[in-house]
């Protein structure tokens, strides 16, 4: 079983007074992430985008760039 090793800091906000917030950064979770996240091709992009602003009908506010595994 590997350790983990943790970067923790904490934080305050104006949002929550008198509490305090802990930020954490796990590396082996981010290792694991990014192997299972794929970059997408732009036709994929595209069918994703398209299905929310159809859904909400907003293409009309935004201008959209696409390419491979970005948008």
């Amino acid at each position: 079983m590997q350790s983990k090793k943790w970067n923790l800091t904490e934080i305050s906000s104006p949002d929550y007074p008198g509490e305090r917030l802990m930020v954490c950064f796990d590396p082996l979770l981010a290792e694991e992430r990014c192997r299972k996240t794929s970059l997408l091709p732009q036709a994929h992009i595209g069918l994703k985008v398209d299905k929310v602003l159809n859904r909400f009908k907003m293409a009309r506010h935004f201008e959209l760039t696409m390419a491979d595994g970005a948008f």
